[in-house]
């Protein structure tokens, strides 16, 4: 439960950046890392997050996303 797993498509190789803010907008995780082409699984340890509503930002070449998550224990 202190783990998320993320699913990301990339078209191509690429440097990527996911972060994890709260609601306030405040940074709480960030992890850099290189996306290969074909499916991704990115896994974020959230062990030191506090329960809450958070957002996750994906960033890699053309693609950005975010989504809103919740963690909960």
């Amino acid at each position: 439960q202190n783990k998320i797993m993320i699913e990301l498509t990339a078209s191509e190789k690429e440097n990527a950046t996911v972060e994890i803010r709260n609601s306030l907008g405040r940074q709480v995780l960030t992890k850099r890392l290189q996306v290969m082409t074909g499916k991704n699984l990115i896994e974020l340890n959230v062990e030191d997050i506090s329960e809450g509503v958070y957002f996750v930002t994906i960033n890699a070449g053309n693609i950005n996303l975010c989504r809103k998550i919740m963690i909960a224990r």
